[in-house]
């Protein structure tokens, strides 16, 4: 199984386990969240709950974890107070307390989705190995010209996503590149901001400090990638040199 493939069934298997996110994310007593890569701020957490003003009492039940920048990690637990619980903002307060049966119209829909992923993915498989043994009885090209590139995004703040945004509405990859990975990280700085990271695979080629100005962030997304294509260019040129010998 080739790698667009391999990269077809995982997103696959991303969107089935989007789809019962929900049940990963608030405990089932109500009194502790999960965050979720989707989840920036407080904020986000406090609407997703049932209101924009949950945030404040879940900063304060949760201050010994959560840094004085408010930046907050994927895979952290926090404690929901009463104030959230109790409250009748609460968004799971009249859907699901006082009801903790499994609903039967919840399980079957939950087994119809399973079977209808099921047969997704048979199909997937199915066509793949259909396409693999019509690759054998053909002309063989060059695997490397299979994959293209990929820009992964990897920032945490609200910052470091419009960053991430507008260097993927400027990206355009170079003619001829291919098999490469662009990822955009980011870690927060003492202050104000954050920094921004860039690497072509395993090496780095771009870092700066972002700043809390969407003017100066897209300055600084273009500046990103003019040195991305760069040097994603200076890499295909050097891999087309070695296939020449």
């Amino acid at each position: 199984m080739n790698n667009r493939a391999i990269v077809t069934i995982l997103v696959y298997i991303a969107f089935w386990g989007y789809g019962n996110i929900s049940i990963a994310q608030i405990s089932a007593d109500y009194k502790s969240y999960t965050i979720q890569s989707e989840d920036n701020t407080l904020s986000d957490i406090a609407e997703k709950l049932g209101s924009e003003d949950f945030w404040q009492p879940i900063y304060r039940a949760n201050s010994d974890i959560i840094s004085n920048n408010g930046f907050i990690e994927e895979g952290q637990v926090l404690t929901l107070p009463a104030a959230v619980f109790q409250s009748k903002e609460f968004i799971y307060h009249s859907s699901n307390k006082g009801n903790t049966s499994t609903n039967p119209t919840d399980k079957e829909s939950k087994e119809k989705q399973l079977e209808q992923f099921r047969s997704a993915f048979k199909s997937l498989v199915n066509k793949e190995k259909q396409n693999q043994e019509q690759s054998e009885t053909s002309p063989q090209q060059d695997p490397t010209l299979e994959l293209g590139g990929f820009v992964l995004d990897e920032t945490r703040s609200k910052m470091g996503r419009d960053f991430y945004n507008l260097f993927y509405q400027h990206w355009e990859a170079p003619q001829n590149a291919s098999n490469f990975t662009i990822t955009i990280s980011e870690q927060p700085t003492i202050g104000r901001g954050s920094q921004v990271t860039i690497k072509l695979d395993y090496n780095q080629i771009f870092s700066a400090r972002l700043q809390p100005r969407y003017e100066y962030i897209e300055t600084l997304s273009k500046q990103a990638v003019a040195r991305s294509q760069q040097a994603v260019q200076q890499q295909a040129s050097v891999k087309n040199q070695l296939i020449g010998y």
